[in-house]
């Protein structure tokens, strides 16, 4: 009989037992419920996160394709100037050397005037000569 009683306790211990762990698990689901759409929410925010992103990748990846386009605009224009600097260069010595060639030429020139203004004097000389 004291067996049977003892069962029979063991018995509705379990059954309150089980109870309390039923209402355990009834007082976790709702924890539960929010802890999958808080995870749910922070998969969400992460994948806006991952997204915006790539989009900040993407505009620095075309930001650099601006940078090289306008680096190599530069590297024309440096061609460019440095194409103008020789040419320039090129025009100074043609100028130099017609400058040369002309002071050249006036040089023969002043000597064709010395040697008439000789022979003018020459011939004023022989002139003066003659009268007397």
């Amino acid at each position: 009989d004291d067996n049977g009683r003892r069962i029979d306790d063991n018995g509705r211990r379990i059954d309150d037992n089980g109870r309390r762990i039923d209402e355990l698990f009834a007082l976790f689901t709702p924890v539960k419920k929010q802890l999958e759409d808080q995870g749910g929410r922070t998969y969400a925010v992460e994948a806006i996160q991952r997204a915006q992103q790539e989009q900040i990748d993407d505009q620095g990846r075309r930001l650099q394709g601006q940078f090289a386009e306008v680096n190599g605009q530069f590297a024309n224009i440096n061609g460019q100037i440095l194409q103008t600097r020789n040419q320039v260069t090129g025009l100074q010595g043609q100028v130099s050397n017609m400058v040369t060639g002309l002071q050249g030429q006036f040089s023969n020139i002043n000597g064709q005037v010395s040697n008439i203004n000789g022979q003018i004097l020459q011939t004023r000389n022989h002139v003066a000569e003659n009268r007397a």
